[in-house]
């Protein structure tokens, strides 16, 4: 496999997109001012994946040890150096620390999006990309970035089937929380292409915190000046919020026909509510959600599901899942 190598500021920005502040400046004072290693390539991109490691060996011994830059230099100098190793001499490092050394694996797919879904051409089948199903089902396995996974039929009383019935084209899987929580994954929805990977790539965007909830990324949005947590999902067509939180407040947006894995169809009035997110301001349409479903979300310690409307206002979209980020980049125009 060919050795990738980059320069002082692609690993800034690959740094940045995990939730690391560091500059260009920063990184070619850890290298060449101080020394701390010897990079691995030559010319402009002189940085290999190892090297990136070295770089988050250094930040978190600066800042969770009291070692000597001396000291840092000769631990992540060592033949056994690794961010595996940091974690078990020195204690767990934050989830945004992953290795860079890993062997990548990438791979890209189309998409269309039908009535608001993401459906991947994922060799001969079609796959619904959903963010908010913790478990991905379907007739037949699913090979993704070499690995072949075993998938259950049916998930909370929805299969395959009934799923394409209820979106109106033909799916073959369903892809959750369960595989996608694993990869590295951005969606570009202009150019209708998902770029999958097995380690972290260079994304540009606002970096926006996350955690999991039963495999689904769970994220803050700021409404009337109070954070609100919501399920990010990338498969909803519409975006929720609790009735308790809409109330009478905002104006009536359209009149909405969705579905729910196990519930079935259902007619849902949505509204134009103002909120915040990552920063920027935005206005998303939410309904109500059956009560049944709103019961399920104060269970998960949620008020929400913030739907494809994201992509009005931001693209690409990026998750880094294992490190507990997604990267917004802001559009210029929202799109109607």
């Amino acid at each position: 496999m060919t050795q990738e190598f980059y320069t002082a500021e692609e690993v800034a920005n690959m740094l940045a997109s995990a939730g690391f502040k560091i500059t260009r400046r920063k990184v070619n004072y850890y290298a060449f001012e101080k020394k701390m290693f010897q990079p691995a390539g030559s010319g402009k991109k002189v940085f290999s994946p190892a090297d990136i490691d070295k770089i988050q060996g250094i930040i978190y011994l600066r800042d969770q040890s009291k070692l000597t830059l001396e000291q840092i230099k000769a631990v992540i100098n060592e033949e056994d150096f690794s961010l595996e190793e940091i974690k078990r001499r020195y204690g767990k490092p934050e989830a945004r620390f992953q290795s860079y050394a890993r062997q990548s694996l990438k791979q890209t797919f189309n998409f269309t999006v039908y009535d608001r879904h993401l459906i991947l051409d994922l060799d001969s089948q079609k796959v619904l990309l959903s963010s908010g199903v913790s478990t991905s089902f379907g007739d037949k396995p699913l090979t993704l970035l070499g690995q072949k996974h075993q998938l259950v039929p049916t998930f909370i009383g929805a299969s395959a089937e009934n799923v394409s019935k209820y979106i109106g084209t033909k799916i073959d899987v369903v892809l959750g929380g369960d595989i996608l929580k694993n990869l590295y994954l951005e969606i570009d929805l202009d150019k209708e292409i998902a770029n999958f990977s097995t380690t972290i790539q260079d994304h540009t965007g606002e970096p926006l915190s996350t955690t999991l909830a039963l495999n689904v990324p769970v994220i803050t949005i700021e409404l009337r000046g109070n954070p609100i947590r919501v399920f990010l999902d990338t498969g909803a067509k519409v975006s929720y919020l609790r009735s308790e939180i809409l109330g009478n407040y905002y104006p009536s947006a359209k009149q909405e026909t969705d579905f729910y894995p196990g519930l079935g169809p259902f007619d849902v009035k949505t509204y134009a509510v103002p909120i915040k997110l990552a920063g920027t301001n935005i206005t998303v349409n939410f309904g109500s959600l059956p009560e049944q479903l709103e019961v399920a979300l104060l269970m998960a310690g949620c008020d929400g599901i913030l739907g494809h409307d994201l992509f009005r206002y931001f693209n690409p979209v990026s998750f880094n899942l294992p490190g507990f980020l997604i990267n917004l980049q802001k559009r210029a125009i929202p799109l109607a």
